[in-house]
């Protein structure tokens, strides 16, 4: 790959170093820009090119629920929300609003937190859920670096979310947790909720 962005040189001890500073394949795509430019030998295009392999494959686990948006099961809902997660450094909160056939109407970040922690505003939940005329909602976030067992702030922030739904009648379809190593739970099927 940075053969493409760094033209005629062996950018094999390139990427032997990358990995070494950093320690791993996943920690070199998950650098912030500036850290991958400090090394010898990249530059402006290889840190682009290196930030840009997450979000395509992000894109790619999302394609292949183009044209089949039903998240009819808990596995299905759960492949979404990992292709949703993929390679996110911090916590990311979203929302996926969904019709009563269960259909994606929309589908929105509410927020990016830090490596432990995401907060969610009830009011986006009502905003959003009335602004798509959605029937139902599922919420998903990440543990970058953990397992996806809920934490007490966790169980608090999702049954705010529902109250708040409750109250402009939209059902509250799950919360699914996606954690390191493609592991994920249902907080509906696990009976957090």
């Amino acid at each position: 790959m940075l053969t493409y962005a760094i033209p005629r040189r062996d950018t094999n001890p390139i990427a032997h170093n990358l990995i070494k500073h950093f320690g791993s394949l996943i920690n070199v795509f998950e650098a912030q820009h500036e850290d991958l430019c400090m090394i010898d030998g990249i530059g402006e295009n290889a840190a682009t090119i290196i930030k840009l392999i997450l979000d395509v494959n992000r894109r790619y686990i999302l394609s292949r629920f183009e044209g089949s948006v039903r998240l009819a099961t808990t596995q299905e809902l759960a492949q979404y929300c990992m292709g949703l997660e993929f390679g996110r450094p911090y916590e990311t909160l979203y929302m996926i609003c969904l019709s009563i056939q269960k259909n994606i109407r929309a589908t929105y970040m509410l927020d990016e937190g830090t490596l432990d922690n995401v907060r969610g505003d009830t009011r986006k939940f009502v905003s959003h859920a009335i602004t798509s005329k959605a029937y139902s909602v599922a919420l998903t976030h990440n543990h970058p670096e953990g397992t996806p067992i809920p934490s007490e702030q966790d169980l608090i922030a999702t049954q705010l979310a529902i109250r708040a739904l409750r109250a402009v009648n939209v059902k509250f379809e799950d919360h699914i947790i996606v954690g390191s190593n493609n592991l994920w739970i249902s907080m509906r099927e696990s009976k957090y909720i």
